[in-house]
């Protein structure tokens, strides 16, 4: 009789055999394995590995070393700090036992003579896969894209435990770039670059904005300029209108006036008046008529 805690899976090991009999047993509690057999143990929930402060006391599901030692392509020294979270599924134990064995040291830290260490394998095979990736970039793309450096790190990790030929497949959840650290003398220059390009940046866009300030008070000025104009050329057109009826007007009036004086001439010409006679009392009627209406303000008569 043993016992399987909850957050645990269980193949049966069969002492004659030895080797892992039967189907993974899933479910926690007391188990029947037969006398001489045991139980060889995996976790069954979501392992967390810190690369990151080897100080870091690991709490429970976690595993925690220091950062991955690595040289950029350009061959720089660097040290990344990552985090990755890993999970089984029962259909893969077997072929996980296989490989590395049981996980007794992960769960419980049980040590066995002759065993190499689930844990210590696993990382082995991490940060080799990990170590890989970093010395496929420089130093400048750590800093220009993190993000691709992350995500070919996740790739390349899920590949390394992705054997199904084997049956020995480790799933990763996610994997997580926390810290880049190189020579303080590049990252110091890789600073002064990034502020640099900053001031370029900056400078750009308040160019860009003058640009757009000059371009709106152009628009607006030539918007005005077309506003004067219709303005202007509207004014013409009703000015020319005005004058338009008022000579109309005007020449009206002053035909209307002519034939007035020619009727008061006839008029005249029919009483027997001399001709000269009759146009000398015209011309006083007119210059009556033109004192009578005269403005005192004008130097002018209108006859």
């Amino acid at each position: 009789m043993t016992t399987l805690e909850t957050g645990h899976y269980g193949l049966k090991f069969d002492h004659y055999a030895q080797d892992v009999v039967g189907e993974p047993i899933t479910e926690p509690g007391v188990k029947w394995v037969g006398a001489l057999n045991s139980l060889v143990r995996f976790p069954s929930v979501y392992q967390l590995v810190y690369f990151d402060d080897p100080d870091y006391k690991a709490e429970r599901n976690e595993v925690s070393l220091g950062p991955v030692h690595s040289r950029t392509h350009d061959g720089l020294e660097i040290y990344v700090k990552i985090s990755f979270q890993w999970y089984l599924q029962p259909e893969n134990l077997k072929g996980i036992y296989a490989v590395l064995g049981g996980a007794e040291d992960l769960l419980a830290g049980d040590v066995y003579e002759n065993k190499p260490s689930f844990t210590g394998s696993l990382i082995r095979i991490a940060r080799g896969s990990l170590t890989a990736v970093c010395s496929e970039y420089t130093a400048a793309q750590f800093f220009a894209n993190q993000t691709l450096v992350e995500d070919k790190m996740f790739q390349a990790l899920g590949k390394a435990f992705h054997m199904p030929e084997k049956n020995f497949i480790i799933n990763i959840a996610g994997l997580q770039v926390r810290n880049v650290d190189l020579p303080d003398p590049y990252e110091d220059a890789i600073s002064d670059t990034q502020e640099a390009e900053q001031d370029s940046r900056t400078a750009t866009a308040e160019r860009r904005t003058k640009e757009v300030q000059l371009s709106t008070k152009q628009v607006t000025s030539r918007e005005k300029q077309t506003q004067l104009m219709v303005e202007t050329k509207g004014k013409a057109i009703a000015m020319l209108a005005e004058n338009t009826a008022v000579v109309a007007q005007y020449l009206n009036f002053q035909l209307k006036q002519a034939d007035s004086y020619a009727k008061l001439l006839q008029v005249l010409l029919d009483h027997n008046i001399i001709s000269e006679e009759a146009y000398e009392t015209m011309f006083a009627l007119m210059r009556q008529r033109a004192l009578k209406a005269h403005d005192i303000d004008t130097l002018t008569l209108t006859m």
